[in-house]
């Protein structure tokens, strides 16, 4: 089924003038939320439909609790030294996609693994 084209309504909300006005929005102030992209003719509303995802590394740690690391000294013993820097026990990659409705999916990756569509 094909439709003529009407020239009062684009076939698109992405086009060169909505392009522009976010651009505008987001050089202005990077830290603009979904709320303020959106434009006053309502022609943004499927920013919110955006999905963004990043990946970052865990590590793993055994922390000692302040019970753990308490000492016994006397008057005459120096104060003992704490390093607080502790080598971890591993790390994990792993893989998180998002919208502005909140989190979509978390994905653990195996070590050399990639990540893509399938």
């Amino acid at each position: 089924v094909e439709h003529a084209v009407r020239p009062d309504r684009p076939r698109t909300s992405v086009n060169e003038q909505t392009i522009d006005a976010v651009r505008a929005i987001i050089e202005d102030d990077p830290h603009s939320t979904y709320e303020q992209i959106e434009f006053e003719e309502g022609q943004s509303c499927h920013v919110f439909n955006i999905i963004t995802g990043d990946e970052s590394w865990f590590y793993h740690y055994n922390p000692e609790t302040k019970e753990q690391s308490k000492v016994w000294k006397s008057k005459t013993d120096p104060c003992p030294t704490k390093v607080h820097r502790k080598k971890s026990s591993g790390k994990r990659m792993v893989a998180v996609f998002f919208m502005k409705s909140g989190l979509i999916k978390t994905v653990p990756l195996e070590a050399g693994a990639t990540l893509n569509a399938s």
